[in-house]
């Protein structure tokens, strides 16, 4: 079982970038970073993630991870937090690809991960950052993410969520060889069967969402009836039907 060390703060730019700095100049594997807010939260893609108080933010760093294992680190991480808001908060959790926990039809957290390679071209370490939405924020949401921000129900209690994810979090890095994630990945993605333009390299495609494969690739089968696996967790999923 991980050890985890957990260093609290009141708030900071960024739980990843904090954690980032604390793992070049040496904290141990299982080191977790939490703020009851950031000021300029990051999401994928260089977005910026609206992060008040009233939320659950943590990172948490891992140690020289196989490079094999990188594309499925962000999938798991969304299945353990998905877990453990189900856990807490008895309510269903959807995925949608890659990384989006959603709750009756609105996005309720996100995870972003990012790796630092050594000069061998290894990966030294990663860093999981998860972001949860426990409670509307003071004075509501800003306009741009009103109809499509939600949070979980009945403000729940933040110390037992980020529990609960690193409890799951730990269980699926243990069984990362057997992939056992990956079937309620799959359950919960909620893209399957769902029409979805994607861009990928500057250029729409548009298909049906068929399932998800071994490598959590996000499997699209095009107008035509062939079949383009998105594997890039950059790619913009622009809409589904």
């Amino acid at each position: 079982m991980k050890h985890f060390e957990i260093r609290q703060f009141e708030s900071l730019p960024s739980t990843n970038e904090t954690l980032k700095t604390l793992a070049a100049q040496g904290a141990a594997d299982g080191t977790v970073v939490t703020a009851l807010r950031q000021t300029a939260g990051k999401g994928t893609r260089g977005r910026s993630f609206f992060s008040p108080a009233g939320g659950l933010y943590f990172s948490v760093l891992l140690r020289r991870p196989a490079r094999e294992d990188l594309l499925l680190l962000t999938p798991l991480a969304a299945v353990a937090a998905a877990r453990a808001c189900e856990d807490i908060c008895g309510v269903p959790v959807g995925i949608k690809w890659v990384n989006d926990l959603y709750l009756d039809g609105k996005k309720i957290s996100g995870t972003l991960t990012e790796t630092t390679f050594g000069a061998d071209g290894a990966p030294a370490f990663t860093v999981i950052g998860t972001g949860i939405n426990l409670a509307p924020p003071e004075g509501g949401f800003p306009d741009e993410l009103r109809d499509r921000a939600g949070t979980l129900p009945g403000a729940p209690d933040r110390g037992k969520l980020l529990e609960r994810c690193l409890f799951y979090l730990e269980k699926y890095l243990s069984e990362l060889s057997d992939r056992t994630f990956l079937p309620e990945y799959r359950q919960r993605m909620i893209l399957t069967g769902k029409t979805v333009t994607a861009t990928v390299a500057g250029k729409q495609m548009t298909g049906i969402a068929e399932g998800v494969g071994d490598d959590c690739s996000l499997i699209l089968r095009l107008s035509d009836g062939s079949v383009c696996p998105l594997r890039d967790i950059d790619i913009l999923i622009n809409d589904m039907i």
